[in-house]
């Protein structure tokens, strides 16, 4: 009995948060409608040679993941702002 009661309990603190977040909803920052996230995978020298200054082109961020076997040494500097 008492974990059909914990069950239920924790399915009406769900659906109460739920209830909650569609009463306020999220707006975005300066009257935007969505986002992008851009990311890139395996450090790979394109990513240092065509997206870094395609994405400082046009003011953007972007996510770089790194994989250690892919970085080369004489390049490593490159990555640190």
């Amino acid at each position: 009995m008492r974990v059909f009661c914990f069950s239920i309990g924790i399915v009406v603190l769900f659906l109460s948060g739920q209830a909650i977040a569609q009463e306020d909803p999220f707006k975005w920052p300066d009257g935007a409608k969505a986002a992008i996230c851009l990311t890139y995978d395996d450090a790979i020298d394109s990513h240092l040679d065509v997206a870094i200054p395609d994405l400082n082109k046009y003011g953007f961020r972007g996510t770089f993941y790194m994989e250690g076997d892919n970085i080369r040494i004489e390049r490593l500097e490159e990555w640190t702002p």
